[in-house]
Order: C-alpha cells, then sequence, then structure tokens
C-alpha cells in the first residue's frame, strides 16, 4: 500500500523505475523545450549527508500520516532508536555514539524510509521536481530571448525547496548544489555564455557544463 503514496517523480528503489527511466523522462521534456526555442535551467541540489541526517521524530510523523500506527508503528521506533555505532582505526576503538539521526544504510527499509521521509517535498515546491533518492532536479524553461526569467523561477524553487529542507531539519549542501544549462545549436549562440544566477543564502551557486545526474553524466 505505501507504493501508492509515493509520488510518481521518484524513480530511487520503485518498481518499473529506474535512473533510465528518470533520465527518459528528463531528456523528452529537454527535447520538447528545444523544439518550441525554449532554453531549459536545471538546479541539481545536495543535501548534506542526506541518509545521516533524517530526523527519527519527523520519520515517525510522517510514517503515521502514511496510516503506520499502533504495532507497526512501534515496531518502526523500536527499528531506529538506540542503534548505536563505533570508529575503528588501525585497531583502536572509539567509545559508543548514540545515533539519534540517519536511516540504516545498506538495510532493506533504510532506503524506503528515506524516500518516505522526502516523499512530501513536491507538495512544497510550485515547480516539478524530480527525484532519484536523495538526488533532486529541478527545472524551468524560458524562451532563449528572456533568461531573467529563467533565473527567476530557478530562484523561487529553489527558496522552496531551502524552507522545506529548514522545516525537516535536512539542510542542503550549497556547495555541491549546482545549475546546469541545457541549449541547442539554435539557442546557444543567443545565451552567449551567460550563467543563471541562482542564490541560496546570499551565494551564487556555480554553473556547470557537466554534472552528474541520478548518478550517470549530464552535458549541455
Amino acid at each position: 500500500m505505501l507504493s501508492l503514496w509515493i509520488i510518481t517523480r521518484q524513480s530511487g528503489i520503485c518498481r518499473m523505475y529506474s535512473t533510465e527511466t528518470a533520465l527518459i523522462k528528463l531528456v523528452d521534456e529537454f527535447l520538447f523545450g528545444l523544439d518550441n526555442n525554449h532554453v531549459c535551467g536545471m538546479v541539481l541540489v545536495d543535501y548534506r549527508k542526506a541518509f545521516d541526517m533524517v530526523d527519527h521524530k519527523l520519520l515517525s510523523r510522517k510514517l503515521e500520516l502514511y496510516g503506520i500506527v499502533n504495532r507497526e508503528l512501534a515496531w518502526c521506533h523500536s527499528y531506529l532508536l538506540d542503534r548505536k555505532q563505533v570508529v575503528r582505526v588501525n585497531g583502536s576503538e572509539s567509545s559508543e555514539a548514540l545515533m539519534l539521526h540517519g536511516v540504516p544504510q545498506g538495510s532493506i527499509l533504510g532506503p524506503l524510509f528515506f524516500i518516505l521521509f522526502i516523499n512530501d517535498l513536491p507538495l512544497y515546491t510550485s515547480a516539478q521536481l524530480d527525484l532519484y533518492a536523495d538526488d533532486t532536479t529541478v527545472n524551468a524553461f524560458a524562451d532563449v530571448k528572456n533568461l531573467t526569467t529563467l533565473s527567476s523561477s530557478l530562484n523561487k524553487s529553489v527558496s522552496e525547496i531551502q524552507l522545506w529542507a529548514s522545516a525537516n531539519k535536512f539542510p542542503l549542501n550549497q556547495d555541491k548544489t549546482k545549475v546546469l544549462t541545457i541549449t541547442g545549436k539554435r539557442c546557444v549562440a543567443n545565451i552567449n555564455g551567460s550563467d543563471i544566477d541562482v542564490i541560496v543564502n546570499g551565494k551564487q551557486l556555480s554553473n556547470v557544463d557537466c554534472a552528474t545526474l541520478f548518478k550517470l553524466h549530464a552535458c549541455n
């Protein structure tokens, strides 16, 4: 039943979805935009240690909203709570540290818990997002002669993502969040190397020519 609640633009660990299907959807949208003489601006959002930053209390509240209650919810609490970790280097071992955040990586339930945690993000953004687990992309299209509109749309969307991230104790990594401009042969001369200005916390995000998208390599 939980699969009914997962947004259709989430391709991570979802049946019949993969990095390939996620890219096919995006490329189809890019080509449609280019056919209409539009330029696409894409922001590739990165979170700081995403799987390690999931807040257990917030996750529990979200699980309740998805209908996991009573004994099932108590079981989820038991699965997440009282986990400890140690660091071992060259035969020396640290003292135990209680893990108050994060989902167990390398486990079966860890990725599912993470996807349910981030699942409501698109509800708080006006733009259409694409996700593959923690990889988040937001796109905007504009006429080749109106890059100002493109920049405004992306700034609005990134601000909305940042508000969600702050409310969910899920900080953005602005140093690794990149902007990629996607053009065609008809558009590239009109852009003339112009960057798209997207600001996070008063700092302009880096514009790049190539980026890793859903663990695959993408270039403009």
